[in-house]
């Protein structure tokens, strides 16, 4: 019975034009489980959006703003979403949110009696603070998304220190570790591309680069960042530090840029759609310097390791936990001078860097295939588990 195709809905509160790692994530098992099996996507927003993509989406109705990361979608208010996704009749339904969109996949897999897993993606603790300013109110809402991941019959969680964090909000279930990949490979024409870089960002052939890619906001580090770069330059350490990111406080960090006069060395070079220019700028750094305290594992990691460019990350941090450091990538106290120190430390032993870079892509470097692999064999023993 297990071995027929089976039919997966992937439930997001948010997809594309919106570009985030989680959107990454199920975009690629959509398209991965497609090969074998039958998958589609329930996301807010405009089905116009769904026109470069090779798997069905279901549309609901969203509210938006423009002061607003993410629009709010309502699908219980939304009645040809909700008749859409009963009529596909999934064997098994993964939630990627536990908000509106995630709460419908939820109910559709207890009206149909089907089981249903879910990811945990965020640290919602630092989310909910971060919104509400307030401690009581951030109990209330972890309370109110533990009961949609109690109601699972399986978590999926990237890491350990993940695993922790979903306990100690009080799951009480089953959990599976099940690891992100990325689509990106070393390339087989490395010169071509580290001339492209130097090109397109205007590097001299030798200067050290190093680089971040994600969403400009304050809680990945990126202000942090700014500050090291003016703790390497005070230490006439010269570099560039290259941002490929869009956000809502890409104002701030301009500005700080220009406070502390580093214009020369910092360039925000806004979102890069090119895939051809973004792996140019991996391949191209000497370092990826990732010191958020906000991510469960960083896709933008794996996709720099992908390109044998080692991650500098904060000690005691999620993100942090995944590396050793010195073997599979750097870590530093959250401290600028701390972590300038360890650059200048890292780049004066190229001997160590080279280790490095080479064991960040032979012992981390995982494909979405893989992955996804991972989670068909899961969903087909939960399946099983379900009828038993």
């Amino acid at each position: 019975m297990t071995d027929k195709k089976l039919k997966i809905g992937l439930f997001i509160d948010s997809y594309f034009p919106m570009i985030d790692g989680v959107v990454v994530v199920v975009d690629n098992y959509a398209k991965i489980l497609n090969k074998e099996h039958k998958a589609f996507v329930a996301a807010p927003g405009k089905e116009k959006d769904n026109s470069n993509l090779n798997y069905k989406v279901h549309r609901c109705m969203q509210i938006s703003n423009k002061h607003w990361s993410y629009s709010l979608p309502i699908p219980s208010l939304d009645n040809k979403f909700k008749k859409d996704i009963k009529k596909e009749k999934p064997d098994i339904i993964h939630l990627h949110s536990p908000f509106g969109v995630g709460v419908q996949g939820l109910k559709l897999a207890k009206k149909q009696n089907i089981p249903v897993v879910a990811t945990i993606h965020s640290q919602f603790d630092q989310d909910f603070y971060k919104a509400t300013k307030s401690k009581l109110l951030t109990k209330i809402l972890i309370k109110k998304i533990i009961k949609v991941y109690n109601a699972c019959d399986e978590v999926f969680v990237m890491n350990k220190k993940l695993e922790e964090l979903l306990f100690s909000y009080g799951y009480k279930g089953k959990t599976r570790l099940i690891s992100n990949a990325t689509d990106m490979d070393y390339p087989k024409n490395p010169q071509e591309l580290l001339d492209k870089a130097n090109k397109t960002f205007n590097f001299t052939k030798n200067e050290s680069v190093f680089l971040f890619v994600g969403r400009l906001i304050e809680n990945k580090g990126i202000l942090f960042l700014v500050k090291v770069m003016k703790v390497l330059k005070d230490n006439n350490f010269k570099c560039k530090m290259l941002f490929i990111g869009a956000g809502l406080d890409k104002q701030k960090l301009t500005q700080l840029v220009k406070k502390l006069n580093l214009e020369n060395e910092v360039i925000i070079a806004g979102r890069v759609s090119e895939r051809a220019i973004l792996s140019s700028a991996y391949l191209r750094s000497d370092l990826f310097l990732f010191p958020s305290k906000y991510d469960t594992d960083g896709l933008v990691r794996k996709e720099a390791g992908a390109h044998k460019t080692p991650s500098l990350l904060a000690k005691n941090t999620m993100a942090g936990s995944l590396v050793i450091d010195n073997d599979t990538g750097f870590l530093a106290e959250f401290d600028e001078q701390k972590y300038a120190n360890k650059i200048m430390q890292i780049m004066n032993n190229k001997e160590l860097l080279k280790k490095v870079s080479e064991n960040t892509y032979n012992k981390e470097h995982i494909t979405w295939q893989n992955a996804v692999n991972n989670a068909q064999k899961a969903y087909k023993q939960i399946i099983k588990d379900y009828k038993n």
